[in-house]
């Protein structure tokens, strides 16, 4: 499973948790009552779009999302392919990757790499 955030209103050590289908990231300084902040997307998904070489410019073009040029040269140009019928990267080996910009409903938003079943959680969250 994989789930990594690369830019947006959350750390880049923000996880997603399955259960509870909650991102969650740790408090700095860690507090022992509280290690964690959570935040739960369910009924808070405003919008998910799936980032493909045809549509990131206007998705990058938005004010907002922090990203360098490393990581749109490198990441988000990687080559685009089909998978499971999504529009997606797909990363070497048999291992698929989606990158998707999610705009959660408190005006926060987060784009992320995540593999495809993630990414169909996610969209079952927005529906």
């Amino acid at each position: 499973m994989k789930f990594e955030i690369i830019a947006g209103d959350f750390s880049k050590k923000t996880d997603y948790v399955e259960k509870g289908s909650k991102l969650r990231w740790a408090t700095i300084p860690p507090n022992w009552r509280q290690p964690y902040e959570e935040l739960s997307l369910v009924g808070n998904i405003e919008r998910l779009e799936v980032v493909t070489e045809e549509n990131k410019k206007k998705i990058l073009g938005a004010a907002g999302w922090g990203m360098t040029g490393l990581v749109v040269g490198g990441l988000i140009a990687a080559p685009v392919a089909i998978v499971a019928g999504l529009a997606g990267i797909l990363k070497g080996g048999n291992r698929k990757e989606v990158t998707v910009a999610c705009h959660l409903k408190d005006g926060k938003k987060f784009m992320a790499v995540a593999d495809v079943r993630i990414y169909q959680q996610l969209m079952a969250l927005a529906f």
